[in-house]
């Protein structure tokens, strides 16, 4: 088995970051799976991966102050998306399109940015080391 030196392939999804549901009609899914289709065109990668995530979302409505182990912390009016479901969309989303299947994934990072206007789900994939020297290589990335 070969090292390969990860590469790095980032993927843009428009629109503002949508979440998991189990009981939806799975329309969220459809919208990420064409999205990442048209930025990738490439067969399933199988071996270990890390994803790392970034959801740039629009601000909360307001932020308060809520009293928790009693000190005053800034608390979301509005609601902000769990990361949880944030990831859960996007690995669902991704599987049979960048990967094979979802325990492939070794490591996992996400954060949550919030822009002027919001917008959009930034996924970069990585192969990790000890990947197979008999899989594919990744395309460049054009960053």
């Amino acid at each position: 088995m070969t090292s390969l030196t990860p590469v790095a392939l980032k993927f843009t999804i428009p629109g503002e970051p949508a979440i998991w549901e189990a009981h939806s009609n799975g329309a969220h899914v459809q919208a990420y799976r064409s999205a990442i289709r048209d930025q990738y065109p490439g067969k399933p990668l199988s071996g270990p991966i890390e994803l790392d995530c970034t959801y740039i979302l629009s601000p909360p409505r307001a932020l308060s102050e809520r009293v928790a182990h009693g000190e005053r912390v800034p608390a979301f009016i509005g609601g902000s998306p769990r990361l949880e479901k944030l990831n859960a969309l996007v690995t669902y989303s991704c599987q049979h399109i960048l990967f094979g299947n979802i325990q492939q994934i070794t490591s996992l990072t996400a954060k949550k940015e919030y822009g002027s206007t919001g917008g959009s789900t930034i996924i970069v994939l990585r192969r990790t080391q000890g990947s197979s020297a008999n899989e594919p290589s990744l395309p460049s990335s054009s960053d």
